[in-house]
């Protein structure tokens, strides 16, 4: 191999190394299969990753970061439980959970609810992340984060909780904080996040079309 193409592979490795988030588990983990198989392994450890991403935008999003880990910890408990065949998938646990009426039980949260709590807040963060990478946004940034979340995630929340998340995104830090934040202050690695960013978005955007529908599909989008 060319020692400059080495040096050249060797250092953006490197750069990759000074991001907070690994983007290529982002990527590989909320990437459907070719038949269309949504894998919950891949989906858990991805947004594992992802949750990173909420610890860095402030004490508001400390309450989004636990409520994140609680969720993906119950569907990691059933993935490793007896059943845990069951749950290989998005749609092998929907298939499990509505055979065996577990999809409302007061026993035990349904998988599937908890994992609709987790899409949700999956299209949110995609299009913040598309927000974070267009520069034209900077002077705009908190506006725009705000009215994103009143257009997501906030219209499956309540009137008092909505008006008050919606009010504290104005207050959010500048992009610019956010992604020095990201990179870990390191120039290279603001230039890996801009060039690979887009290719993750659009994985992620995948992911949710996908699951979007599967849920659409077994009408549980508005599983209580």
């Amino acid at each position: 191999m060319d020692d400059g193409l080495a040096k050249d592979k060797s250092d953006q490795g490197t750069d990759k190394e000074e991001l907070l988030i690994n983007l290529d588990l982002l990527r590989t983990g909320f990437s459907p299969q070719p038949d269309g198989q949504l894998i919950m392994d891949g989906y858990l450890s991805a947004y594992t990753e992802m949750n990173k991403f909420f610890q860095i935008l402030g004490t508001l999003f400390q309450v989004v970061s636990s409520d994140v880990h609680s969720k993906v910890k119950i569907l990691r408990e059933y993935r490793g439980a007896e059943e845990g065949d069951h749950y290989h998938s998005i749609q092998s646990m929907i298939t499990y959970e509505k055979e065996h009426d577990l999809l409302i039980n007061k026993n035990r949260p349904s998988g599937a609810r908890t994992l609709l709590r987790l899409h949700r807040a999956l299209e949110f963060v995609t299009e913040f992340l598309a927000i974070l990478i267009d520069g034209s946004m900077e002077g705009s940034f908190g506006k725009n984060v705000s009215e994103l979340y009143s257009c997501t995630l906030g219209k499956f929340h309540g009137m008092l909780l909505r008006t008050t998340f919606s009010g504290a995104l104005l207050l959010i830090p500048r992009r610019e904080t956010i992604i020095n934040r990201l990179t870990n202050g390191s120039a290279e690695a603001e230039k890996v996040a801009y060039a690979e960013m887009p290719y993750v978005i659009e994985m992620m955007k995948a992911m949710y079309d996908h699951t979007q529908k599967l849920y659409e599909e077994n009408g549980l989008l508005d599983l209580p």
